[in-house]
């Protein structure tokens, strides 16, 4: 299929003021050297953001061919609030979504337009992601995901089936099933159930389309009494949709408080030798 057979999409990213704006720089570089250029750049800042940010971005502004629509939030409101928005601002309709801290290869867009024009079918797609720390070239995991339905409706009952930053939805899906809600944690997830519920097709293509970042605190961040709380609250929100069936939403809602409450070595030694394959 030729590039030209495949369709408009915009780009939708988000901001904040923690964000490291070499990091910035290095995602919009790699959506605007795509084998398919992307026809806009939803940009939101979710509240004010440095200076060095606001250059990164300026530089994009002024010497870049392609639209970047900025738009910025009075204060932050969480990604899940801004990424609502940022749907509903986007003017094609289908939409890559890209964080601000990672990379994405240079087919990646292409590869997962091509998907979903050849299975017209598909409302949500994504790919395998390599996580890497420091630099692009220090693998540390690669991470396997789902394809076919029946795989990925098995993989969502224990984990999200997606990588975030790797997908491409299309909007009129998305805003049909209630767009996403402004949770502060895993915003994608619950989209993706309520999109599962309703009958939609999710893919993803088995290639390292997209290079994910990780730190010091990638694990920290999964802990904690208050993190297993939030997600064993959202798993009870998948027994409500009618994902999960009660002995279902206690298995799942146990094993995130388990996760979240031991030791930060424990949770990293789970991730990386059960959760992973290895580079």
């Amino acid at each position: 299929m030729e590039n030209n057979k495949l369709p408009c999409y915009s780009v939708l990213m988000t901001v904040y003021k923690n964000d490291n704006p070499r990091w910035v720089d290095l995602a919009l570089q790699s959506m605007l050297e795509q084998t398919v250029i992307p026809s806009e750049i939803v940009l939101i800042e979710d509240g004010p953001v440095s200076e060095e940010i606001e250059s990164v971005i300026s530089k994009y502004i002024a010497f870049n061919s392609v639209p970047i629509r900025l738009y910025k939030n009075d204060v932050n409101i969480g990604l899940g609030a801004t990424l609502k928005k940022g749907v509903e601002l986007c003017r094609f309709n289908y939409i890559a979504r890209m964080d601000s801290d990672d990379v994405s290869e240079k087919t990646r867009c292409e590869k997962i337009l091509k998907l979903m024009v050849e299975n017209p079918k598909i409302s949500l797609a994504g790919s395998d992601v390599a996580e890497f720390e420091g630099d692009i070239s220090n693998i540390k995991a690669y991470v396997r995901l789902p394809q076919n339905m029946e795989d990925i409706l098995r993989f969502a009952k224990k984990r999200v089936p997606i990588r975030h930053p790797s997908i491409i939805f299309k909007k009129d899906d998305v805003l049909e099933v209630g767009n996403y809600k402004p949770l502060l944690r895993s915003q994608e997830y619950d989209l993706v159930i309520r999109m599962l519920i309703k009958g939609k097709i999710i893919s993803n293509v088995n290639e390292i389309l997209l290079y994910q970042r990780i730190d010091d605190n990638f694990y920290k961040r999964r802990g904690g009494l208050k993190k297993g709380i939030t997600l064993a609250k959202q798993r009870y929100d998948f027994y409500k949709y009618g994902f999960y069936n009660y002995f279902e939403f206690l298995l799942f809602a146990s094993i995130n408080v388990g996760m979240s409450i031991m030791p930060n070595g424990l949770r990293a030694i789970i991730y990386q030798k059960l959760l992973r394959k290895r580079s």
